[in-house]
């Protein structure tokens, strides 16, 4: 789901996962588009830059500076979206 994330009420990722978790891409992919669109999991979908399975190494080295400042499921699987 794509909102403004500077607009006050987007801002808390409950709120934002919540919106995605209302809408049913399964149904609408169904029964308005004929089961012609496969949904994206990444703003990246389809480039070397989408995220896959767990950090490589090498994101790793990046990331692990910062781990007591960005989200614990950054280190963890890629995040998809819910069915």
């Amino acid at each position: 789901t794509a909102v403004n994330q500077r607009r006050e009420q987007f801002r808390d990722p409950r709120v934002r996962q919540a919106i995605g978790l209302c809408f049913d891409f399964e149904w609408t992919r169904r029964n308005f588009f004929y089961g012609s669109y496969e949904r994206s999991q990444s703003c990246f979908e389809k480039s070397d830059f989408r995220a896959e399975g767990m950090p490589s190494p090498q994101e790793l080295a990046l990331l692990e500076p910062l781990r007591d400042q960005i989200p614990p499921e950054t280190f963890g699987e890629a995040v998809t979206q819910a069915v």
